[in-house]
């Protein structure tokens, strides 16, 4: 049995990191531009946690975003990103003396391609500037600097589609073709493999996600409202985005674990005593096995969490539940029923073990018929006595550990389905 208890508690163990360690998340769609509710967000905290905050489709290709509630996020500049990838472009040098024919006439044309590249990029260079004036929506007028316009992710998309797309396809060629007629001059070929690397990092920064994350702070069984602030350089657009949600708890856990009963598992047989004082005959005598304070036996217990008002009763570190669940004794020497029940108040801490005292209902194997006691005679030929079975309550305890919580039924929450992320292959109208 003890083999058995050692590897149910093992698994528990592992079932109760797979619960701390189950990811949630908060979602926005900031596609949608409206206060409300997130796509998603926690229905089964029992601890106050740190949780990631996503905002699907923003235009971080221009603007910075925040989220002040629990805690405010350090914003980050977007254009800081790419601004040492616009470059000013770069040319092939002076002619090193002492070059031969050939040398002279790779020279020549490895610079006259990185002249071409150079001037394709300087004007990739200012079509990527044109991206922060991009057309205001519904050909809004009045964006200023100081009072910036709230431009969507699909309208910059639009904007590098007619103004740069083209020509940063045109710069690519070229500067590869500077690349190659400056390999048989390779002491001018830095110029060209340097604009190759901006146009990499350039089209790698349009291409990445455009999913913002950060992270905040969630307590169980409070309302939440984060707000989502987006900037534009030194000044925010507006209006700014309220989220609201209520963040759940789990009000039913499973638990496994032992309970410890005073309903004994206990069998009788026949032994051999000593003949009593003054007597020559050895006795026998009816034995009572399995008397002992405690049983270990196995349980499941479905708890309920009690909506009390106070940190110790109803909290996240501690807290109050009505359980109760089955009971299987595992081995022994009964002939009676290993099957009970075991029922009372609970204690949780972090909602992750559970003390429970209460009643445990279940047969145990009774005095045979005509004995009273141990050690009370069993006349020669007596058949061998077998145990009344009879169902009793006694008390018991229980430490068990959480296996599982049903969030669905006793939570406030919702999830629903992220946004398809808008990407757009290069050149893509």
């Amino acid at each position: 049995m003890r083999p058995l208890i050692t590897t149910l508690l093992g698994l528990q163990i592992v079932l109760l990191f797979l619960n701390v360690a189950s990811a949630q998340k908060i979602e926005y769609d900031w596609q949608s531009n409206v206060s409300g509710q997130p796509l998603s967000w926690p229905i089964n905290i029992s601890k106050t946690q740190v949780v990631p905050f996503i905002i699907h489709n923003t235009n971080n290709l221009l603007y910075t975003y925040r989220v002040g509630g629990s805690c405010t996020q350090t914003s980050v500049d977007p254009w800081g990103t790419i601004a040492p990838v616009l470059k000013s472009g770069t040319t092939a040098g002076d002619q090193p003396p002492d070059l031969t024919d050939v040398q002279k006439a790779a020279f020549t044309s490895c610079a006259s391609d990185t002249a071409k590249a150079n001037t394709d990029w300087n004007n990739v260079k200012t079509q990527v500037d044109l991206l922060k004036n991009a057309p205001a929506p519904d050909g809004d007028k009045t964006c200023t600097s100081s009072k910036p316009c709230r431009i969507s992710l699909g309208t910059t998309q639009k904007t590098w589609d007619d103004k740069v797309e083209a020509p940063l396809q045109t710069a690519e060629s070229d500067i590869a073709t500077a690349v190659n007629s400056c390999s048989a001059a390779p002491q001018t070929a830095s110029g060209p493999e340097e604009l190759l690397k901006q146009a990499q990092a350039l089209r790698k920064w349009y291409t990445s996600s455009h999913d913002w994350t950060g992270a905040v702070s969630v307590v169980p069984d409070a309302s939440c409202t984060f707000t989502i602030t987006e900037t534009s350089v030194s000044a925010d657009t507006t209006p700014a985005v309220t989220v609201t949600f209520t963040a759940g708890q789990p009000r039913m856990t499973i638990s496994v674990g032992p309970l410890f009963s005073e309903i004994q598992d206990r069998s009788y047989s026949v032994v051999t005593a000593p003949p009593a004082v003054g007597g020559t005959t050895n006795q026998n005598v009816l034995q009572i096995n399995g008397v002992s304070t405690l049983t270990t036996y196995l349980t499941g217990l479905l708890h309920f969490s009690l909506p009390i008002g106070n940190e110790w009763l109803n909290g996240e570190r501690a807290g109050l539940a009505i359980s109760t669940g089955p009971v299987l004794r595992v081995g022994g020497q009964s002939a009676s029923s290993a099957f009970g029940w075991f029922a009372g108040p609970s204690y949780h801490l972090y909602h992750l073990i559970y003390l429970t005292a209460g009643v445990h209902i279940g047969q145990f194997g009774g005095l045979p018929a005509e004995f009273a006691s141990a050690g009370q005679i069993v006349p020669s030929g007596f058949p061998t006595p077998t145990a009344q079975n009879r169902t009793t309550a006694r008390f018991g305890f229980a430490i068990t550990l959480k296996a599982k919580d049903f969030t669905t039924l006793g939570t406030t929450g919702a999830k629903a389905s992220a946004p398809a992320a808008q990407t757009k292959a290069p050149g893509s109208k």
